[in-house]
């Protein structure tokens, strides 16, 4: 496997299925690899396919920059900021970033309220709706989840 950096725009292919196409996403989470949305360059009957999902260790490049971001301003939104969603006042902690080809950014908070027992399920809100109110001192993060590019037996 060789050290290659996805980036959105390049034509990448599925070492597994073959399933080749333009990513379009790039999903990062707080605990687990980073999972890549892939969009097929064919038709299905005159329909465009929908975006399929991969572990970033599974593709390989095909073709770097088929097409350019359209936008590159990441917001400044950290894993475990506490925000804000100032459309429906939805509190919590920063557990996931995604970043698409049209350069908009949605981020992925979970609340710390409990419903009937269980955690309340995170929401996704595009990043111009988020008020960062404290940002997190950032420790390394030590992924957990997801496939593994190399192992050290050592």
């Amino acid at each position: 496997m060789t050290d290659q950096v996805i980036e959105l725009g390049d034509t990448v292919k599925d070492r597994i299925t073959g399933y080749t196409g333009v990513v379009t996403t790039i999903n990062s989470y707080l605990y687990s690899s980073p999972r890549i949305g892939v969009r097929s360059k064919e038709l299905h009957n005159g329909i465009p396919v929908m975006e399929q999902s991969f572990d970033e260790v599974e593709l390989e490049i095909v073709e770097k920059q088929t097409i350019k971001m359209l936008i590159t301003d990441k917001p400044d939104i950290s894993f475990m900021d506490l925000v804000e969603d100032t459309v429906t006042g939805f509190k919590g902690k920063v557990v996931g970033i995604a970043k698409f080809l049209t350069g908009c950014f949605r981020i992925g908070v979970q609340s710390e309220a409990m419903k009937d027992g269980s955690p309340v399920n995170w929401q996704w809100f595009p990043d111009p709706q988020i008020k960062v109110l404290q940002k997190k001192e950032q420790e390394p993060v030590k992924r957990l989840g997801g496939p593994m590019p190399t192992c050290n037996r050592g």
